[in-house]
């Protein structure tokens, strides 16, 4: 039974199944279809929650009358990444399989680290692995799955997994958070207008999250539809103003008492908080992974760092007024990322992110970035799906 007013209709499953088969040539990975095995207990929570959390109570419609219309899954596919579309007054989401499990696969890791929140169970149980400059953390997994190396994915998963059960614990709740995000952040690529957008200028067909951007995107618009923004800026922007309702989105739920992964909802508002902040910045080392690693530039998304900064800002706009327990928690995620600097190579420097926020040349970055977000918001108005 869906929620009275829910954007989710039964017809629409079966759209979402035809795209991921026609579009994606691949099949919608159901964890109800696995009752009794633990090991998809994230993926069901995960989805669960999503259904619960989006669903929401009070249709949502844009200016011209139009209700939202929404079915989300996760779609199994190697490949760590997430998507936001719109087929025939359908908006659809969905989460690869891949990226769950590299989410899943970087969160046991930091809490195998004795250093990593201290305050979780019993640390000094844990053995800290190492992992070699070569290593790519959070692909790890994907690497392994694709060879299809089953000895090696027992292995890998023996190493980086938590021997106290209490952090073990935690660290499916950290995956759990970073699933949140990710699929807040495709939701508000469809209730904030950017599908709209794409598809009213003819611009992409879909917005992912990681996805194969070598053949770039057309260098303008016709004037007469964004004359102050070009193609690649208005990509930027709309990943940047998705970013920031997602962390937005997923702080409210903890600040208005509506968690309802059971998990979380037992720890105190600090500690969840403080979670929400860390999961929020590490999606960024999902992208300075996936840059990292690929021999084309990203041209659909902003750099990491400037993904990074945005979030800050959000904060500072955001979270200082209703929580000014922030302040803190931020300066403590920031001590999290520095105990975790020798165990991970590529993972966001500590160093680098005050350097840029000294550096009077990034700032006016940031600055030149918050006009453009505002441009795109006023362009988008018309594909705005509001309650």
């Amino acid at each position: 039974m869906r929620p009275t007013g829910s954007p989710f209709r039964d017809d629409d499953e079966q759209r979402l199944d035809l795209y991921f088969t026609k579009k994606l040539k691949a099949q919608r990975f159901n964890p109800a279809d696995s009752v009794g095995e633990s090991e998809w207990d994230i993926f069901r929570t995960s989805l669960g929650s999503c259904w619960d959390h989006l669903g929401g109570t009070t249709p949502q419609r844009r200016q011209d009358g139009i209700a939202f219309r929404l079915a989300a899954g996760f779609v199994d596919m190697a490949s760590p990444s997430a998507f936001a579309t719109a087929e025939d007054g359908t908006h659809l989401i969905g989460v690869h399989t891949g990226l769950a499990a590299s989410m899943l696969e970087i969160s046991l890791f930091f809490y195998s680290q004795a250093s990593f929140f201290p305050e979780v169970g019993d640390p000094s149980r844990e053995r800290s692995p190492a992992l070699g400059s070569d290593s790519a953390l959070s692909m790890t997994v994907v690497d392994l799955v694709r060879q299809a190396n089953q000895s090696g994915i027992r292995s890998y998963g023996e190493m980086i997994t938590p021997i106290d059960g209490t952090r073990y614990l935690h660290a499916q709740l950290m995956a759990l958070l970073l699933l949140r995000f990710a699929w807040y952040h495709e939701f508000y690529h469809c209730v904030n207008g950017h599908v709209g957008l794409v598809h009213d200028l003819g611009l992409a067909s879909a917005l992912c999250q990681i996805g194969d951007d070598a053949h770039g995107v057309p260098a303008t618009f016709p004037k007469e539809a964004m004359p102050q923004l070009s193609a690649q800026e208005v990509m930027h922007c709309l990943e940047l103003d998705a970013d920031r309702s997602a962390l937005w989105a997923s702080a409210k739920i903890q600040l208005s008492g509506d968690e309802n992964i059971v998990g979380l909802a037992r720890l105190d508002l600090r500690h969840r908080m403080k979670m929400v902040l860390f999961s929020s910045f590490l999606i960024t080392h999902f992208f300075a992974e996936h840059n990292r690693r690929s021999s084309v530039p990203s041209l659909l998304h902003p750099r990491p760092e400037l993904r990074l900064h945005n979030l800050v800002r959000t904060i500072a706009s955001n979270l200082l007024d209703d929580y000014p327990q922030t302040r803190h928690l931020f300066a403590e995620v920031l001590d999290e990322f520095t105990s975790l600097e020798r165990a991970v190579p590529g993972l966001m420097r500590t160093s680098d992110l005050l350097r840029d926020f000294r550096s009077e040349e990034f700032q006016a970055r940031l600055e030149k970035t918050e006009r453009k977000l505002e441009l795109l918001r006023q362009a988008t108005l018309p594909f705005n799906y509001v309650q």
